[in-house]
């Protein structure tokens, strides 16, 4: 039985320039002057900080048109600075993160190509380790630096990211 579920949040700018917490990366719009195309979530705590020794840490990414490179960051601090987070990597797929890109599919019977924009779902991993603090990022540097408004728009979001340890 999972000690703690909870999800990660991130912090910006509402539409009335209110600074709240959300559970969803930030969403392309004309009127977003404070657009985020690459985010990271506000710092959790994780399973070393209430004591847990088994150190499995498994985390679910709901998507919708994403696309993307999801990682996690740790750290063993108790008050964590900047300099104390490191990468950590995915179990599963023992990578530093999990990239999400558009989907071609060829049919060789009907010789039609289809295209999907992003990725829509749910997917999981497990990280191990017994960290005080995890936090979770989007990078979309690789795609662009300076990007269009068509790729801000093409960009999908993460919705939510649930966390059990």
């Amino acid at each position: 039985m999972a000690l703690r579920s909870k999800n990660f949040l991130f912090r910006r700018k509402s539409k009335d320039g209110e600074i709240l917490d959300y559970q969803d990366t930030d969403s392309w719009y004309t009127t977003n002057n404070d657009y985020h195309w690459n985010e990271v979530s506000l710092p959790l705590a994780a399973g070393g900080y209430y004591g847990s020794t088994t150190g499995l840490h498994t985390l679910a990414f709901t998507l919708r048109n994403f696309i993307g490179r999801i990682y996690v960051q740790a750290t063993l601090a108790s008050d964590p600075t900047e300099a104390d987070w490191f990468p950590i990597k995915f179990q599963e797929s023992c990578k530093y993160y999990m990239e999400f890109t558009d989907t071609v599919i060829f049919n060789p019977n009907s010789e039609k190509t289809i295209y999907l924009h992003g990725v829509t779902g749910t997917f999981a991993e497990n990280v191990v380790g017994n960290f005080t603090y995890l936090r979770v990022g989007v990078q979309r540097d690789y795609i662009s630096v300076q990007p269009t408004e068509l790729q801000k728009t093409l960009a999908g979001k993460l919705e939510e990211i649930q966390i059990n340890y």
